[in-house]
């Protein structure tokens, strides 16, 4: 490609064509449409640390004349106005142009910027024109007719794929490797003449599960399958300004009866930027997508959604009573938000993996409503998870929300719930506490079991183990005991009784399938009798059944081996 003339075209096409170039060369910079508070900024580039360089295209392709002179130092001393006025860290400052810059032109900027305390550059001809050698397709689409080659090429794919299967393959011969030009021509093809997308390809099965990577500057990808196989194409812009550039016109028609559920949730995305899904039978809608792959007139289900900041905020969820005495609190990290024109939307996680969140706001700062999602908690810590749920336990409306920020200390809000109790949390809550109290007992670390599988009896041997953990006597109502007797004293035995009985084992506990040791467990009784048959003592496998007398019950402590005693 020769080089441009620059001096033939007009000063809309200099600026036009300069900006994509550059923006190409640094993908990650902003085109700043000119406006009375733009600054003085026509290309900004945001580097790390939170600084910015700035970028001034000027159309002139002749030496400077004392207006267009005028006209830099202005565009120079409105973007220091403007930093200066907005707090923003300025790292350089580069005047772009298709101008061979002289001594005298650097010598006069040097003059007029030497009060900056940024870097001041020239980038002149051999700037602009290094980016037209790297990236020709822009002067090709802009300059010359690769528009019109685009959208040739788009409308050519078809022939163009016949053409590479045909070539050199029979049925009987063609190989997997045959296919390997013909893709990668298809891709170059594609790629030649657009500037500010490129297209990426490929062919899956339709048995494979359908995705949508997350690759940056992603615009759509457009799925097509015959049954068999599932083609996807991945359109991508090319520069971050690419979609203001080329912009992807969308009309949609959508119909939404009074008082439908449709109609309620397209008034929520309104106010709150809350997504919404329309089903096909109640939308019609056309898309210029690039590359000829837009459809028009078409329906389908159709998903609108706004585009979700994700800053992380964390704050602290406090429960307070009537009289303001703390129930319970918990962190929740705040990720993403959603904005509409009345309030917010934003969604948050619970520090312990308990439950998800979305509060929604009215502007300015009315807290309208929550809604909470009990999350799979299963498998974690005890400890971690306790918080969370407490919670949610006294998540009801005789208490009190109050949300503030953890670093600062600024309540955020105060209100009255208006929410019941979430699902089982009392219940579960109290399983915790108690598991936690056998955790130690056990000094082995027992995960968070499946509450959805729990049985009302596992949660009360918990309940009984854990006081005993504690330290509690607990008074238990029992039927009968099978105890060992030695061989040859079963007399002895029988003397023994009706009377006291004092028996020692190991308390063990089940939890999700495995069974926990809690230590030496004392068992006594005042009265007790042995079971008989024909007047002998009844044995079975040489153990005696003892049996309570008069309903009398027994009581169970947790004791260290060489302190057993028995109760008087």
């Amino acid at each position: 490609m020769g080089r441009v003339a620059w001096t033939r075209l007009s000063g809309d096409e200099v600026e036009e064509v300069v900006a994509i170039l550059v923006s190409r060369e640094h993908p990650r910079a902003e085109r700043i449409r000119p406006s009375q508070g733009d600054g003085g900024i026509d290309v900004l580039l945001p580097l790390d640390g939170g600084t910015f360089q700035v970028l001034q295209v000027k159309k002139f392709a002749e030496n400077l004349t004392a207006s267009q002179k005028t006209q830099i130092e202005k565009s120079f001393n409105r973007l220091v106005s403007y930093a200066k006025s907005r707090g923003m860290r300025v790292s350089g400052w580069s005047l772009v142009t298709p101008l061979d810059r002289t001594k005298e032109n650097l010598e006069w900027l040097e003059s007029v910027t030497k009060a900056a305390d940024f870097d001041i550059e020239w980038r002149g001809l051999p700037y602009v024109e290094g980016l037209v050698s790297k990236y020709p397709e822009v002067i090709d689409y802009y300059l010359h007719d690769g528009k019109d080659r685009l959208e040739a090429a788009v409308s050519s794919l078809s022939s163009l794929l016949r053409f590479h299967a045909s070539r050199d393959a029979t049925p009987g011969n063609y190989q997997v490797a045959d296919s390997m030009a013909t893709l990668h021509t298809l891709h170059a093809e594609i790629n030649r003449y657009d500037p500010h997308y490129r297209y990426d390809v490929s062919v899956e099965s339709d048995t494979t599960e359908a995705s949508q990577p997350d690759i940056p500057g992603l615009v759509c990808t457009v799925q097509q399958s015959d049954g068999r196989s599932r083609v996807t194409v991945k359109v991508i812009a090319r520069f971050s300004d690419a979609v203001h550039v080329r912009p992807i016109p969308l009309s949609v028609m959508i119909r939404a009866e009074q008082g439908s559920e449709l109609e309620t949730a397209l008034e929520e995305f309104g106010a709150f930027g809350t997504p919404v899904t329309v089903p096909p039978e109640n939308v019609e809608f056309s898309l210029d997508l690039p590359g000829g792959l837009g459809v028009s007139d078409t329906s389908g289900e159709f998903s609108i959604f706004l585009p979700r900041s994700n800053t992380a905020v964390p704050l602290q969820f406090s429960i307070l009573d009537s009289s303001s005495e703390l129930l319970a609190d918990t962190e929740i990290v705040f990720h993403t938000s959603t904005r509409g024109q009345t309030g917010a939307e934003i969604y948050g996680s619970e520090e312990g993996g308990v439950f998800d969140i979305m509060l929604r706001l009215v502007f300015p700062n009315q807290l309208s409503h929550f809604n909470i999602h009990v999350k799979d908690f299963s498998g974690r810590k005890l400890e971690t998870v306790l918080p969370g749920l407490r919670f949610l336990a006294n998540c009801h409306n005789s208490n009190k929300l109050r949300i503030f920020d953890p670093f600062t200390g600024v309540e955020a809000a105060l209100g009255t719930l208006g929410v019941g109790t979430v699902g089982d949390a009392e219940m579960i809550v109290k399983c915790v506490e108690d598991l936690i109290a056998l955790q130690g007992a056990a000094k082995r670390r027992i995960p968070v079991p499946d509450f959805t599988t729990v049985r009302v009896e596992d949660a009360l041997d918990w309940a009984r183990a854990a006081r005993l953990v504690r330290g509690d006597a607990v008074d238990v109502t029992w039927n009968e005991i099978a105890v060992p007797v030695t061989p040859g004293q079963e007399n002895e035995f029988d003397e023994r009784f009706p009377g006291a009985l004092l028996i020692r084992h190991r308390l063990t506990i089940c939890v999700s399938g495995v069974n926990y040791d809690l230590g030496l467990c004392q068992f006594w009784t005042s009265a007790a009798q042995v079971r008989r048959t024909d007047g002998a003592i009844a044995l079975e496998d040489g153990k005696a059944l003892v049996e309570p007398m008069d309903g009398s019950k027994a009581v169970m402590r947790l004791v260290e081996p060489d302190d057993v005693s028995s109760e008087t």
